[in-house]
């Protein structure tokens, strides 16, 4: 076990992505939860999230630091990134076309497709 250990250090760990083509991904912080030691990348599945992702070691580091963790969820919050659950159901059922005839009409079908 020790030589596994050694050869996926981050693994079953909390982790940051970091230097990655994918700027959407870096900075986020999720858990290494599988090594692929003939690929040589760790399966990780970030908070807020239900992927995977395939990522090699020196694109993750480890994310002990609760400090680190709570400043990205306040940039998070900030940034319009983060919505908390309650409030997710809540924007699902208030989806907007943005086009108040288009709206009128969903409104009216539903209305109607309650009273069947």
């Amino acid at each position: 076990a020790d030589s596994f250990n050694s050869a996926a250090p981050l693994l079953g760990k909390r982790v940051r992505v970091i230097g990655t083509a994918r700027q959407d991904l870096n900075g986020r912080i999720g858990m290494a939860l599988k090594f692929n030691e003939e690929k040589g990348r760790y399966s990780v599945k970030l908070d807020n999230g239900p992927e995977l992702f395939s990522l090699k070691p020196s694109n993750l580091k480890r994310s002990d630091n609760v400090n680190d963790e709570l400043e990205d969820l306040k940039k998070s919050v900030e940034d319009g990134g983060f919505v908390p659950p309650h409030k997710r159901a809540a924007a699902n059922k208030q989806q907007r076309t943005q086009n108040p005839d288009v709206d009128d009409e969903l409104a009216k079908l539903k209305r109607d497709m309650g009273k069947k």
